[in-house]
């Protein structure tokens, strides 16, 4: 008995030792998994070791979590910042009576604003894109969120000379405010980059009650994409050749897809090189904020 005991006890500390070599030797740039457990047989060391697996996992989809956050975040504030910079650049040109530096401290709170409610959406999508959760959604304009961004980049348009054209009609639909915003900020931005001086950008919004859909499009007359850029230009860190030396194809597209599906959306794009780009976007219709407009 003494025997068996004693033989029993050597084999699950030689297993625990293998368990605990396997641990050592995770490498975390190919994942936080347990893989060389082979000789393990010892039923309850396996169950430690699935359980373990179980919470590497969870760890691994918060750390993913916070890395997309960290990405998305630094590349998406880099519009708000300009532009918050632009405010103050031309406010500090020359003295200003005071009602003046009151309006632009009243814009840099809006714009400040907006930065906080972007950075908690992201977080929030990151999150809920590890846990599988849907986000809350409330009703919103894409008609008045068009209007709204467009608005606030017209110091970017006016900066390339680019006509700026909106022809914006009721599209209720439920979403995230912050992020629709972002994706509609994305969408300009893209834009205006890939639009030569003295160009134009078209801002459509309308609504399909045929296919109860909501549509925001945006238009431009820049360089246009081939097929491939086409098929790839929403693929996350991926850039267009002929775009490397400019920002903009990579996060804030790849960015957008996500808010699309996120919102259960579609996207089409139509684009040749040197034509322009169209990309339109479609949202389920919010009916019930459609029939309260009284309209038919």
């Amino acid at each position: 008995m003494a025997l068996w005991w004693g033989g029993l006890h050597t084999k699950i500390k030689r297993e625990l030792h293998q368990l605990r070599n396997a641990i050592k030797s995770i490498d975390i740039d190919k994942g936080i998994h347990i893989s060389s457990t082979e000789q393990i047989k010892n039923p309850y060391i396996q169950e430690i070791v699935k359980e373990l697996n179980s919470l590497f996992a969870r760890i691994e989809e918060v750390i993913n979590g916070l890395l997309t956050f960290t990405a998305d975040a630094s590349h998406e504030l880099r519009t708000p910042l300009a532009i918050i910079k632009g405010i103050v650049d031309v406010t500090l040109l020359k003295p200003r009576e005071i009602p003046h530096y009151q309006r632009k401290l009243r814009e840099l709170g809006a714009h400040a604003d907006k930065m906080q409610s972007l950075l908690t959406a992201l977080l929030e999508m990151a999150r809920l894109e590890g846990s599988g959760e849907q986000m809350k959604m409330e009703s919103l304009e894409l008609m008045v969120i068009g209007e709204e961004v467009s608005t606030s980049l017209k110091p970017i348009f006016e900066s390339k000379k680019q006509l700026l054209k909106l022809r914006l009609n009721p599209a209720p639909i439920k979403g995230n405010e912050a992020l629709i915003n972002q994706l509609i900020t994305n969408l300009l931005d893209n834009a205006s980059k890939y639009t030569h001086q003295g160009g134009s950008i078209t801002v459509i919004t309308d609504h399909d009650l045929n296919k109860n859909e909501a549509m925001l499009e945006v238009w431009d007359t820049g360089i246009g994409m081939d097929e491939e850029t086409i098929n790839r230009c929403f693929n996350r860190l991926w850039r267009a050749e002929k775009s490397r030396t400019t920002p903009g194809y990579g996060l804030g597209l790849s960015l957008g897809m996500r808010i699309i599906r996120i919102h259960g959306g579609r996207v089409e794009i139509e684009s040749k090189p040197n034509k322009g780009t169209k990309i339109k976007v479609f949202f389920p219709l919010d009916l019930d904020a459609f029939e309260a407009y009284g309209l038919s």
